[in-house]
């Protein structure tokens, strides 16, 4: 019989292996000194062990002692099996005479209670989890679980120690007995000529029925065996090369480099500096596909329930077509919010309104207040003085990015007939000083200061109709600042919003959550008219919208709360006083330093185009040549903290509170066009562009001079990753998220 020995490679230093087997190909018959258990996920196989054919259907598992010829022919085109290969003569150490034991273990036959089968299941599916995902400690954790599964196997499926090799044929016998004397002397001089004196046959009856029967020569056979063994010296200790050919059995570390070239194509220092990177315990093992992966978490839920609720939250498993086309494009406007009044244009706004608009597109900046007498309007003469309002027009015009004024009307100040004069004045200097082609792109805001629903009336009717048809190719809208008075009702029955370009809603935190179905109302309504909606929120302050949790949060409102409606979103934090950080909802603290909000709106930024996929915890969107998979973790109890508290929420009791959270994995199969990719990972978490963290660390100190400052400034950059790879037809990724932690992958096609 045409027989095969295999050689097995074990997973990095353990005595064994275990992987995930989706291939469609006839294993022929083969042999080797590992016991092998076959656990069928997926499909059905036929398993031939000597001259008996089993058929084992999915979930079911079979083990193949060690030396058993065997055979694998998948009867199915889908077929996912989990393989455990383990090496004896490791166990033996524990257990006396292991080597020599039979075990008969094949849930086909029924032959033992469904129970004792599941645990062993349970055991396997564990420790593939733990193969899969790497933590820090998990060859401890393999090493454990095997322990665990073989003492399974010694008390259920043991047979009495008989030579049942006995009555295989004397040829077989021969090659187990030269294969037994290599795994003991391996690291001793072996020679063909010894082997031959001990089995008293001839070194050429000898080189010829080790050939035949394992498929390579003797001499290469012992190489390749040395070499696996050398493994673990390699890679895991700090040997030196030519200690660990000796060691090994090899003559010189000539001779085992020699060998190590053949087999890895590089030298041995270059390996183990290459591949102690690659097996990092913080790296996955992504070899396996995305269906395996998610038929292998089913039979965790099934077996192992209460492991898996103590590991992980939650696993998701996506295949996605970014082939696909979209009808829903997303290209939300960027708009940032300053209060120009007590400062116009000072050196710090005007640097990091420059940064800004060179880091991501900024569509417009909306200022207020432009009309208040603090912005001295007015000359000693009475008429009409707007230098100060050009300075910031012309600045804004400088970097590209389009003015949103917003017009109030205070009754402190004007009747409502002088306010009229002085906004027709100043839209007709706009467009004087601008033109017409600059000024009718900008967005022009009226509103009342009043909260009064009664002088809002008044003001739109008397006024604010007539602004709007005066300038009818100029983008103009109005203010609601939403409380009691101003109900949806109110709002749609009360105004003729057909001149109107949009409409921005003002609110604070405490009337959102209270009537968030009044919001709703009214952005869906303004939206089936086609108008514009802008949403400035006003909040609460609260310590975390200085970390990195506030990431999250925000994208779930950008995404879902205001899917229908563009934010406007404060800038710089206002300087109330000298310490650094005060609980605003700013991208900027008041002395420029990015916060972790502004790391999350710079990725928000990038992610416009078709989308072609949306969930809970992910968008995946397409712009052309390039993909882009956003994923965050946001949990709706932890958004009740924010939305519904009203007390303050310190960073340290959040810490605490959340300190239990455990990831969400995420597997993605991404189907693409075949090509070259390049692979660019953003990561906003506490370690990666959260200034907070190391403000913290540094003592929370209130005064900062210009070392600390820069200091703080390098960290607030996020971790980019950046990778290339060749696709034929898909691209399989896997990523974790943490509760404070937001991912962004752009694969950008060459």
């Amino acid at each position: 019989m045409n027989t095969k020995f295999e050689i097995i490679k074990h997973s990095g230093n353990l005595p064994f292996s275990i992987f995930l087997h989706e291939s469609k190909l006839v294993y022929p018959m083969n042999w080797h000194k590992e016991i092998e258990i076959l656990f069928v996920l997926k499909g059905t196989i036929r398993v031939k062990i000597r001259d008996i054919s089993y058929i084992v259907h999915q979930d079911n598992i079979i083990l193949i002692n060690s030396y058993e010829m065997h055979e694998i022919t998948p009867l199915e085109e889908d077929i996912i099996i989990l393989v455990f290969q383990l090496d004896p003569y490791f166990y033996q150490k524990y257990y006396q005479g292991f080597t020599e034991i039979i075990f008969h273990m094949n849930s086909t036959m029924l032959n033992k209670d469904a129970n004792t089968y599941n645990t062993i299941k349970e055991n396997l599916v564990i420790m593939m989890w733990y193969r899969l995902n790497k933590e820090n400690t998990y060859q401890i954790k393999l090493l454990k679980q095997s322990l665990a599964l073989v003492e399974l196997l010694l008390r259920n499926f043991k047979k009495a120690i008989v030579d049942d090799r006995n009555h295989n044929d004397r040829s077989q016998q021969r090659l187990i007995s030269i294969i037994e004397n290599i795994n003991k002397n391996y690291n001793k001089k072996l020679t063909l000529s010894h082997i031959a004196d001990q089995e008293y046959i001839s070194i050429h009856y000898l080189s010829k029925f080790f050939k035949n029967r394992v498929g390579i020569g003797f001499n290469k056979y012992l190489n390749l065996f040395r070499l696996n063994k050398s493994m673990n010296d390699l890679l895991n200790t700090n040997k030196m090369i030519i200690d660990i050919a000796l060691e090994h059995g090899f003559s010189s570390v000539k001779a085992y480099t020699k060998i190590f070239k053949e087999t890895y194509k590089e030298t041995p220092s270059s390996f183990r500096k290459k591949y102690l990177s690659d097996i990092s315990p913080k790296k996955k093992n992504t070899s396996c596909t995305i269906n395996s992966r998610a038929i292998l978490h089913n039979y965790m839920q099934l077996l192992a329930k209460d492991f898996l609720s103590g590991n992980l939250n939650q696993v998701y498993y996506l295949n996605i077509n970014m082939l696909n086309k979209s009808s829903h494009i997303y290209n939300k406007e960027n708009i940032l919010h300053i209060n120009f009044s007590n400062n116009y244009m000072n050196t710090i706004l005007k640097e990091n309104l420059t940064n800004i608009t060179k880091d991501m597109k900024i569509d417009y900046i909306r200022f207020e207040d432009v009309l208040d007498k603090k912005m001295n309007i007015f000359n000693d003469d009475k008429s009409l003085n707007w230098f100060n309002i050009d300075i910031i027009l012309e600045f804004l015009m400088s970097i590209n990015v389009k003015p949103f004024i917003k017009l109030s009307y205070n009754e402190k100040y004007y009747t409502v007939k002088q306010w009229h004069t002085i906004v027709i004045k100043f839209i007709n200097h706009c467009i004087e000083k601008y033109s017409i082609y600059n000024v009718c792109n900008w967005k022009f805001e009226i509103s009342c200061k009043s909260s009064y629903y009664d002088k809002f009336v008044n003001l739109y009717n008397n006024v604010i109709k007539k602004i709007v048809s005066t300038y009818e190719q100029l983008q103009l809208g109005i203010l609601i600042n939403l409380n009691k008075y101003f109900t949806s009702d109110n709002i749609v029955n009360n105004y003729d919003f057909s001149q109107l370009e949009f409409v921005t809603i003002e609110i604070n935190d405490k009337f959102y959550w209270k009537n968030t179905q009044t919001i709703n109302d009214i952005v869906e309504w303004l939206k089936n008219k086609h108008i514009n909606t802008y949403i400035h929120q006003s909040r609460n302050t609260n310590e975390l919208y200085d970390t990195c949790f506030i990431s999250s949060y925000f994208i779930h409102h950008y995404f879902d709360t205001y899917k229908n409606a563009n934010l406007i979103v404060s800038l710089i934090d206002p300087m109330t006083n000298s310490k650094m950080f005060n609980g605003k909802d700013s991208l900027l603290t008041f002395n420029g330093l990015k916060k972790p909000i502004f790391n999350t709106y710079f990725l928000l930024n990038k992610i416009k185009g078709d989308i072609i996929d949306r969930g809970d915890y992910y968008i995946v969107v397409k712009n052309h040549d390039r993909y882009y998979i956003l994923l965050y973790y946001y949990d709706k109890e932890i958004g009740n903290m924010f939305n519904y508290s009203t007390d303050t929420i310190s960073y340290n009791s959040f810490s605490k509170q959340t300190a239990s959270s455990i990831s969400t994995i995420v597997y993605l199969n991404l189907k693409l066009c075949k090509g070259e990719y390049k692979i660019r990972t953003y990561l906003l978490n506490e370690e990666n562009g959260c200034i907070f963290t190391e403000w913290l660390n540094m003592g929370s100190p209130i005064e900062l001079d210009k070392e600390d400052l820069e200091f703080l400034k390098s960290k607030g950059n996020m971790r980019i990753s950046v990778n290339n790879v060749k696709i034929n037809e898909s691209l399989h990724l896997e990523s974790s998220i943490k509760l404070n932690e937001t991912r962004l992958i752009e694969v950008i096609k060459k």
